[in-house]
């Protein structure tokens, strides 16, 4: 069927009216008209040459789907299924899936599996020392130093404090027989305490007994007495040490001038 209608107006008059035949149908055109009635040309806009592109860029990738899913089958690949069993070792190939069953594997071997006093099950997590029959080759300070033990695992242990803070008098040659202080370990650095662990002390004079002090600074923390021609030396332990003050130097003396008193002592330093 052609183009265009005639119908009739109110009138009666023909008019001609413009239309579309769509199969066998007639479908109103619609013209754009300016204010004096005539037509106004409809170009292409830009947006929908965008737009087409855009449809178009999309289909492609719609087409191209097989390159996509060969993608995401390698991904799987590096997923592994859900039921992946994991790796043999802890460095063999293996999917995300096998990899965090391995580590399960190893942290359920790691942690403790049994209650005190029940036999020991799996490898759990010990704390551990080196077994040593000598001492291995010293470390730098501040480096990590293993603790040492007997090789059926007894920890070595020192008492106190490291080896270079300790600290130790011997007597004067003659023996000390005057009544001034002896500084026996002077002062250590600021916020640091000298300990006294251990003292030793002996009058020798024939006749003049003493009382033999030990000092913090100025202030007496222990007080001993020695007869004159004593039998063997006094030892004293300090299980509980004598300490000083910080910064102040551990001090020394007879109360008695005339006596000849040998004393030795030893500790350490600490905050």
């Amino acid at each position: 069927m052609a183009d265009n209608i005639s119908i009739k107006d109110g009138a009666g008059a023909t008019v001609v009216l413009a239309s579309k035949d769509v199969g066998a149908v007639q479908y109103p055109k619609r013209i754009a008209v300016d204010g004096t009635g005539a037509e106004v040309a409809v170009a292409t806009s830009a947006l929908q040459t965008t737009g087409n592109g855009t449809l178009a860029s999309i289909l492609a990738k719609i087409i191209a789907a097989p390159a996509t899913e060969a993608k995401q089958d390698a991904e799987a690949v590096l997923v592994g299924t859900v039921t992946e069993t994991a790796p043999a070792s802890d460095t063999a190939s293996s999917g995300l899936n096998g990899r965090l069953q391995r580590i399960a594997q190893r942290l359920t071997s790691l942690l403790p599996s049994s209650a005190h006093d029940a036999a020991i099950a799996g490898n759990p997590f010990r704390k551990a020392v080196r077994a040593v029959t000598a001492n291995y080759t010293a470390v730098a300070s501040g480096d990590t130093a293993d603790a040492i033990g007997t090789t059926v695992g007894v920890p070595i242990q020192r008492p106190y404090s490291i080896p270079e803070l300790d600290w130790s008098y011997a007597a004067a040659s003659g023996g000390e027989v005057g009544t001034a202080d002896i500084a026996v370990k002077a002062a250590a650095a600021a916020g640091l305490r000298n300990y006294m662990t251990w003292l030793t002390a002996e009058n020798v004079h024939a006749t003049v007994d003493t009382e033999l002090v030990v000092k913090d600074g100025s202030t007496v923390i222990y007080r001993g007495f020695l007869k004159a021609l004593g039998v063997g030396p006094l030892r004293i332990p300090f299980p509980s040490p004598l300490k000083s003050t910080a910064a102040t130097a551990l001090n020394v003396a007879c109360i008695t001038t005339g006596s000849q008193v040998y004393f030795n002592c030893g500790g350490y330093v600490a905050p």
